[in-house]
């Protein structure tokens, strides 16, 4: 296992996808393996289903997270031996998305954070409504600012997010919490947070909504 992608504190795994390190992750409690994922497949390998792209020369949304996850399964058991407590998936972006998908499709994990999570995209509250998130605690979170756009497609993550979290708190344990700024703002600090409340799940008010 690379080393530079993994961090050891202590018997809980937190699978960070999209991470390229697990730099400012070290306070949060948790083990962490980071699992990349290259800039020019992004949106083919964290897609649960092709759609077309948002962004002017940008590629179009492949559809590739099963695929991807199954490339991802060998590694996150390996660290799953090593680690026996609780087991979370937590991505940020498009990754928070993937987050998401893979859970409502595997019971595999405890917990899963999706943060600033691009849920968005086509069919996605849909699919959601269709296909219960097969995890205990869920986390959601968006930066303020990110529903502030004038695109058309994009300033509606609010709404989705809220109602993701209204369909997911049926069978789940949630949160929502807002943080300062947009959307390529304090990943990491966004990411520690995120990974710290499914550390103490348990200990919280799924109702709350806070702000941070």
């Amino acid at each position: 296992m690379n080393e530079e992608l993994f961090l050891e504190n202590g018997p809980d795994l937190a699978v960070v996808v999209g991470a390229r390190s697990t730099e400012g992750l070290a306070g949060c409690g948790l083990s962490i393996l980071a699992c990349p994922v290259e800039e020019s497949r992004w949106n083919r390998d964290l897609s649960p289903w092709p759609a077309k792209a948002v962004f002017r020369g940008t590629p179009d949304f492949e559809g590739g997270a099963d695929g991807f996850f199954e490339s991802l399964r060998p590694q996150i058991l390996t660290a799953k031996e090593s680690h026996p407590g609780r087991l979370f998936l937590c991505g940020y972006s498009l990754a928070g998305l993937f987050s998401l998908y893979i859970c409502t499709k595997q019971d595999l994990f405890d917990g899963c954070a999706s943060v600033s999570g691009s849920l968005w995209y086509p069919g996605w509250t849909d699919w959601l409504k269709e296909h219960p998130i097969q995890c205990d605690e869920v986390y959601f979170s968006l930066g303020d600012k990110e529903p502030k756009t004038k695109h058309p497609l994009m300033k509606t993550v609010g709404d989705k997010t809220m109602e993701c979290r209204e369909l997911a708190a049926k069978t789940c344990r949630t949160v929502f919490e807002w943080n300062d700024g947009g959307h390529f703002c304090d990943e990491s600090v966004r990411i520690a947070k995120a990974l710290d409340w499914l550390m103490r799940s348990g200990e919280h008010d799924s109702t709350a909504d806070n702000k941070i």
